[in-house]
């Protein structure tokens, strides 16, 4: 009983042993993982290099990019076509390589795959990535068709400044001239105002001195004297030849153009003379008839 006791014990121990033997290098291989990452340029056109990077390294942090082999990395067409990659890629640092994969001028237009394969000892891990291919936005006969006619726009540009420039300084020219030629006639009308202004003050102060002068003339008072003396006369010849009311009327209305004479007093009074003494022969030739 003992003996078996001792067995069962012996065996329960190397059980324990065994187990902690195969659980250490489980957890060293899940600290060791090898982990990738796989990037590629898009989109691109048919005759273009395509940038393809793999970052590598293991879980603890450990870079391993520049000792793996990428043996049995491919680019995939859309159609399915693989075409292999070089196994020992560029290295640009410990955890980083890069290929430079160059499309055939008649590289179809979709979607290409990237596969990346390493291996690092019995390690191995995979990465894909894709990359999209349209020569219809992108393509070097496009850039160069759309450099050039940037080109000739730049030109025309150019050309059209000039003319516009040239354009502008001579209108600027002319308006500079008619503005001149304005100002010069302007001057010359001022001028000519200034002189017929000066003339015309003189015309009016000399009509100023005449009519000064024949208001003040002896004429004045002779003419005056005469009038009052004939329409004397014609009131005497109305009193003999009419009846006496009629005599009566007559004579207020004498009296009155008499009045209207003795207040004479400047020449613009004498344009109304006439038209008295007209009258007053138009009512003595009625008052004859009547007789």
């Amino acid at each position: 009983m003992d003996r078996r006791f001792a067995v069962a014990a012996c065996l329960l121990v190397l059980s324990m042993l065994m187990l902690n033997s195969l659980a250490l290098p489980a957890s060293a291989s899940k600290s060791r993982q090898l982990l990738i990452s796989v990037q590629a340029s898009s989109p691109v056109f048919a005759g273009q290099t395509v940038q393809i990077s793999a970052t590598l390294q293991y879980s603890n942090g450990t870079a391993e990019g520049n000792k793996a082999s990428f043996a049995g990395s491919h680019v995939y067409y859309p159609n399915g076509t693989a075409v292999a990659l070089s196994a020992t890629p560029t290295v640009t640092a410990p955890e980083l390589v890069r290929w430079g994969y160059i499309l055939p001028s008649n590289a179809p237009n979709g979607l290409y795959s990237v596969t990346i394969r390493a291996t690092l000892g019995p390690n191995a891990t995979w990465g894909q990535a894709s990359f999209t291919v349209n020569n219809q936005i992108a393509s070097a006969n496009g850039l160069n068709a759309i450099s050039s006619q940037l080109s000739s726009v730049s030109s025309q540009l150019g050309l059209l400044s000039s003319d516009m420039k040239e354009n502008f300084t001579d209108t600027l020219n002319a308006v500079s001239s008619d503005f001149a030629s304005m100002q010069g006639q302007v001057g010359s009308l001022s001028a000519s105002m200034a002189e017929n202004f000066t003339a015309l003050s003189g015309t009016l102060a000399t009509i100023g001195g005449s009519i000064g002068s024949l208001a003040t003339s002896a004429s004045v008072s002779d003419l005056k004297a005469t009038v009052q003396s004939d329409i004397g006369g014609i009131n005497s010849m109305i009193g003999s030849i009419a009846t006496s009311a009629q005599v009566s009327a007559i004579s207020s209305g004498v009296q009155s153009l008499q009045t209207q004479a003795s207040n004479i007093s400047n020449v613009e009074n004498y344009v109304l003379l006439p038209a008295m003494l007209a009258a007053i022969v138009l009512i003595l030739i009625v008052l004859i008839r009547r007789r």
